[in-house]
């Protein structure tokens, strides 16, 4: 893992001097933090941009404070305390947004506490963890070793990820494609298992298999562990049992509308005569969260409505979504996509 992340981190160095040739970026600054019980270490890199930091400041959601007069900006590795800020800055670790602004100039420059995928960064860090910059990407990553004073690392910054791959049915699936941001794809074996090496980041997984729908998993890597998942992908034909194609083909299941959707959408089917029905909605790891119809239903067409809530009345994150109807024992099943 360690060659491959020196050989990504060269490419990504190349493609930065080659942007930075064009619209010259700074190098970031804040390299590493620290929040404990008596508070945060932050650990700010010489970009080249400040002498001084004065009139620079940090804000968080809930406080501003200004850096001390005189302290140097040409330090390799300065460490950032509460005494080098005139006022306290409040810090929640659990979720907020740490941000360095620069004096009277656009200068800005953020950390998320929050595992917001969209930002590619991680999630609150636990007692004892940094937030630590990888420099040739700019995200960030856990690291249970902090290095606050000197350059990171990522000794103690991995986790291992494995797991088997089913589908909707429970077949193991072979040679299915794990896609990540860091490193080359793996590959499922024979048994439908898989194991990654990934640093500790907030890390999208994409599976994919010919004749199936993409899968899609964001997953926090914490440092020093190992977690196991169980990841279900669907065809992309209706899932059936071919020695019942033709009972299957007496009711019809509709794609739900609107889809994509983000607060509640229409799950339709047509009965042709009473039956037995269930309608469930699952996540991508197999679990199912919600359940829609239970019960006997008289023939006729059928609309209800999902809101985007599990079994307890709770909204449930974006991402995709199964949903399979179940009539007399023989199932359907269609994908749905969830947008906060």
């Amino acid at each position: 893992m360690n060659t491959l992340r020196s050989s990504l981190a060269w490419i990504l160095f190349f493609l930065l001097i080659q942007k930075a040739t064009a619209n010259p970026i700074p190098t970031p600054l804040m390299n590493e933090v620290k929040i404990g019980s008596n508070g945060f270490i932050l650990e700010i890199v010489n970009n080249g941009m400040f002498l001084t930091l004065d009139g620079c400041y940090l804000t968080s959601n809930s406080s501003t404070a200004y850096f001390k007069p005189g302290i140097s900006g040409e330090v390799d590795f300065l460490l950032i305390t509460q005494d080098s800020l005139l006022t306290p800055l409040s810090l929640d670790p659990a979720g907020d947004v740490l941000t360095f602004h620069g004096p009277a100039m656009d200068y800005v420059e953020a950390i998320i506490f929050d595992g917001d995928s969209s930002h590619c960064h991680v999630a609150p860090p636990l007692p004892g963890q940094s937030i630590c910059l990888d420099l040739y990407s700019g995200w960030y990553y856990l690291d249970n070793t902090p290095t606050l004073g000197a350059p990171n690392d990522y000794l103690n910054a991995g986790g291992i990820v494995e797991g088997y791959i089913t589908s909707l049915t429970g077949d193991t699936l072979q040679n299915v494609k794990i896609s990540r941001r860091f490193g080359l794809p793996v590959y499922s074996d024979s048994s439908g298992y898989f194991a990654l090496d990934e640093l500790a980041i907030y890390e999208e997984l994409i599976f994919q298999k010919t004749s199936y729908w993409d899968g899609y998993l964001w997953l926090q890597i914490w440092p020093d562990s190992l977690q196991t998942i169980h990841v279900v992908i669907e065809k992309l034909v209706d899932i059936e049992d071919p020695k019942n194609s033709s009972v299957l083909q007496d009711f019809q299941f509709f794609q739900n509308y609107p889809n994509p959707f983000n607060s509640n959408t229409a799950l339709e089917f047509l009965l042709p005569d009473d039956a037995d029905v269930e309608l469930n909605i699952f996540d991508m790891l197999g679990n199912k969260i919600r359940s829609v119809v239970n019960g006997n239903q008289a023939a006729g067409w059928y609309r209800v409505i999902w809101d985007g809530k599990d079994n307890r009345g709770i909204n449930v994150a974006s991402g995709i979504y199964i949903y399979r109807l179940t009539v007399n024992n023989q199932s359907l099943n269609r994908k749905m996509l969830l947008l906060r």
